[in-house]
């Protein structure tokens, strides 16, 4: 769905530099993949709805653009940056009079009109919401134009969108002010039972060159039309609540009554230690991700967005964002969940080794940390300065932090930096070799090494010394009736008491 958008065969997407290749993308490839029912957008995909472009442009230049001192006093300047404050809001009277006579034909929206000043408040009644770039978050507000991508006669839309666009062109309706264009529009895949939100942003800089960015997401609605695999779901995920509402009310209070039996009372050694917090939090992740998917997700406005989407735009951003957030939520609890494996997974003797050498490495190696965490800093000051003319990755100083930590895990998409000729390349990459991987990476393993050591000698020699019995698995595995009952079907398990004797 990405690609039929962004890889055309006259300009590709990622490769737009200039209004020039802007325009060429917009009246060539576009109308191409989204009004033709034999593209490859549409075969496998259902557009439905409405597609929409808006321009972002700042007001005219002034003197009070101006950020440099020493200009002369009659000098004017653009604004760099778009907001609600900077935006200019006068009607396109050139775009006008063109739009008067076509508005609502051959798919054309009457109600967004290229030419008029669409504010916040009123984008976001069209469920529009800001935009994050590159350079910038944009506010939904700006001039708008809507196409129909269900329109009876596709032919006659994509042919009014062509003619559009040259029309907007020859009207200057992107201009030195511009700051950035934005298409976006909704599809179904049935296939995979995903809706997918598209979004392709053009962000125009003041010395006129084009930096592109795309993001195309997904969602689904679990509970819509009741269809056959949202209802598995459904039953997925109440089975996990009650596995929920098992942790919560069973394991947790198992764990406060052997605290208090182990400590005398200090219950909340448990709930301040790491096992105590990973039980909690995967209550509290779980309960989130389910609100996300059952409540938030089928809101009025959701509903509405669904409902209204085939009759004018809707934009379906919060949905997909709304999507990511239940992934991300998934990713801790698997997290959490797979902790709490291993701390049951300590009787054996192995894991617990391992689990013990990694707490104390740990918490040896954090000091260590806390004095390295200055110096890597000054390598992403570093490389921000040396890269950032050359890559956009290293264009701020958060960004160049994130591509540094991925050079450390070896990523290959970060050789390139090696490519630049520059001297202060190769003195840089040589310093932080020696400093990340000699003494950074190597110092963690030193201590890991060391404190396996100690603690292999620490729990002895023979582990046989040290097994458990099948009875103490029971013990600790079982509810007290569960153990009743197995113990019943093997008597012989149970220990002889001396009173026995």
């Amino acid at each position: 769905i990405h690609s039929a958008i962004a890889a055309g065969e006259d300009v590709k997407f990622m490769e737009i530099r200039d209004t020039d290749q802007t325009w060429r993308w917009l009246t060539d490839t576009v109308p191409h993949q989204l009004f033709r029912n034999t593209s490859s957008l549409r075969v496998t995909n259902y557009a439905l709805g409405w597609v929409r472009i808006s321009m972002r442009q700042g007001q005219a230049a002034s003197a009070e653009n101006c950020v440099q001192q020493d200009l002369p006093a009659d000098a004017e300047c653009l604004s760099a940056s778009y907001d609600d404050a900077s935006a200019d809001t006068a009607d396109l009277e050139q775009v006008k009079a063109y739009w008067s006579d076509i508005s609502g034909l051959d798919g054309r929206s009457n109600t967004t009109v290229p030419w008029k000043f669409t504010t916040a408040a009123e984008a976001d009644e069209d469920l529009m919401y800001d935009e994050s770039g590159t350079l910038q978050d944009y506010t939904p507000s700006g001039y708008m134009v809507d196409y129909d991508l269900q329109h009876p006669d596709l032919d006659a839309t994509r042919d009014a969108f062509v003619a559009d666009m040259i029309a907007l062109r020859n009207a200057s309706w992107i201009s030195a002010q511009t700051r950035a264009v934005q298409l976006d529009y909704l599809v179904y895949n049935p296939n995979y039972d995903y809706w997918v939100s598209s979004v392709f942003l053009l962000e125009f800089l003041l010395n006129g060159i084009v930096r592109p960015s795309a993001r195309t997401n997904v969602f689904r609605r679990v509970l819509y039309d009741d269809m056959e695999s949202g209802m598995n779901q459904l039953a997925l995920d109440v089975a996990r609540l009650v596995l929920i509402f098992l942790v919560l009310f069973y394991q947790v209070s198992w764990e406060l009554r052997y605290e208090r039996r182990k400590a005398g009372g200090a219950w909340w050694r448990y709930l301040l230690g790491s096992q105590g917090l990973a039980d909690l939090a995967i209550v509290g992740i779980y309960f989130a991700i389910f609100i996300q998917l059952y409540l938030k997700s089928h809101t009025e406005e959701a509903t509405e967005m669904i409902d209204t989407s085939s009759v004018e735009y809707r934009g379906s951003i919060f949905l997909t964002e709304i999507y990511q957030q239940v992934f991300v939520l998934e990713a801790f609890l698997l997290a959490c969940v797979a902790w709490r494996l291993f701390a049951f997974m300590k009787v054996n003797r192995q894991v617990f080794l391992l689990w013990n050498s990694l707490n104390v490495a740990l918490i040896k190696y954090v000091r260590f940390v806390m004095v390295f965490v200055p110096i890597l800093a000054g390598f992403v000051v570093v490389a921000h300065a040396i890269w950032r003319s050359h890559y956009t990755e290293f264009a701020t100083f958060w960004s160049s932090g994130t591509s540094l930590l991925m050079v450390m895990v070896g990523d290959d998409s970060t050789t390139h930096i090696g490519q630049v000729t520059r001297p202060a390349t190769i003195i840089y990459l040589q310093i932080f070799y020696m400093v990340i991987i000699v003494f950074f990476f190597n110092t963690w393993s030193a201590v890991l090494v060391q404190e396996y050591q100690k603690q292999r000698v620490a729990a002895g020699y023979r582990p046989k010394d040290y097994a458990w019995s099948e009875y103490q698995y029971v013990e600790w595995l079982l509810p007290s009736l569960l153990k009743k009952g197995y113990c019943k079907l093997r008597p012989s398990i149970v220990p002889i008491t001396d009173d026995e004797d």
